[in-house]
């Protein structure tokens, strides 16, 4: 199709229309993977927050016809923050004819305070915010054992209701971000049990996903505001002697029908859109608390995750990561919503990791510890002046 590279009418897939600003600001699991009972009970998705990008050297597997070899490459990562999150509820969903419909949701005993935030627009509304459920958890224990054993005979569907801990990253955020995780594996009376065994307790991401699986990431892509038809759709220049500017579409439809068609590319929003990054396969899972977490046969230098400096607009990561090989949608900050692959590569060539960039990502970083830093400028009097 050489001749699109000199007349087209766009470029773009018109199933994402209408093009229009997301209406929320955490991403939405709309479909989970399909259960599987014969396997252990499990959750299929977990919150975290982009920190940045760095680059690695590795290993793939080059397969051809005859043998396999082992290529060494450099490839773009992500780094994203996955602080634990907590466990505060459990909603069971019914088979009805239009579908799954939530039946019965039962909450924790005691919900933080950065979870009660969330419902609330101000935070003098939330005093007596969940009082209900702590006053009948303290008067009657068994109720909340009763509701669990009618969602184990009513439902069929089991999801957990989580919350992440904003106070365990570099944000100035309070409210805590919150979702529902579907358990898969097992049976419903296993599920139930697995879901309330996580109430008021930390949920870590090592214990949801595992190194070298495939997972697909869920945001919302950097906003870009109203931007005209060539930036949008990207269409072809018009000659420069045409009138009254040459960045449109020449040709926006016929007299009759009197209404321009939707498949016409025009101006109007551009990002903050929601979109699902498919099959990115999980590299590293770690803690930022380690001061070797990134060391490896190659490289055995003990070097943390972040990066001297720390992460550009971000800052220091405290606790957990997830590395990922590529990209995902959105600027750094924003909440990415790691869920297990819904169609996931069968062939998928595994990466052996050999070495992680960890110089500052402000220009052009030549260390990549402070101790290298030092022990470089350790002639330079200037140096030894500041320190």
């Amino acid at each position: 199709m050489a001749h699109r590279n000199y007349s087209k009418c766009r470029k773009g897939n018109l199933g994402f229309l209408p093009k229009q600003r997301c209406t929320y600001s955490r991403p939405q699991i709309k479909s989970f993977p399909k259960d599987d009972a014969s396997k252990a009970c499990h959750l299929t998705g977990f919150i975290s927050y982009k920190a940045g990008h760095t680059h690695i050297m590795g290993l793939i597997e080059e397969r051809s016809t005859d043998k396999k070899t082992m290529k060494q490459v450099i490839k773009q990562v992500t780094v994203l923050d996955a602080p634990a999150m907590i466990g505060a509820g459990i909603v069971g969903y019914v088979q009805t004819p239009k579908g799954i419909k939530a039946a019965y949701t039962v909450w924790a005993a005691h919900i933080a305070e950065a979870a009660k935030r969330r419902f609330y627009k101000t935070q003098n509304a939330k005093k007596n915010a969940f009082a209900k459920y702590e006053t009948a958890a303290a008067q009657n224990p068994e109720e909340l054992k009763n509701k669990l054993a009618q969602i184990k005979k009513e439902c069929c569907v089991i999801r957990l209701i989580a919350h992440t801990q904003p106070d365990q990253t570099p944000l100035e955020a309070k409210k805590a971000q919150i979702i529902e995780i579907q358990v898969n594996g097992g049976d419903i009376a296993k599920k139930v049990d697995f879901a309330a065994s996580m109430f008021e307790k930390e949920i870590k991401v090592a214990s949801v996903f595992k190194e070298g699986q495939q997972i697909d990431t869920i945001s919302i892509t950097r906003g870009r505001g109203f931007e005209g038809c060539t930036t949008r759709w990207n269409v072809r220049l018009l000659p420069r002697k045409t009138r009254r500017g040459t960045r449109k579409v020449a040709c926006i439809g016929g007299w009759h029908p009197a209404n321009v068609h939707y498949t016409v590319a025009r101006a109007g929003q551009m990002g903050y859109f929601h979109r699902t990054a498919q099959n990115k396969l999980v590299l590293l899972i770690g803690s930022a608390t380690n001061a070797a977490v990134c060391r490896t046969e190659m490289d055995t230098t003990d070097k943390g995750i972040n990066p001297l400096g720390g992460w550009v607009n971000y800052g220091m990561i405290k606790g957990d990561f997830v590395m990922i090989a590529g990209n995902c949608p959105g600027p750094k900050k924003r909440t990415v919503v790691l869920r297990e692959a819904l169609l996931p590569f069968r062939n998928e060539r595994g990466m052996k990791v050999q070495w992680i960039c960890t110089a500052s990502k402000m220009g052009h970083g030549m260390f990549e510890t402070a101790d290298e830093k030092k022990a470089f400028f350790a002639q330079s009097k200037k140096y030894k002046t500041t320190q």
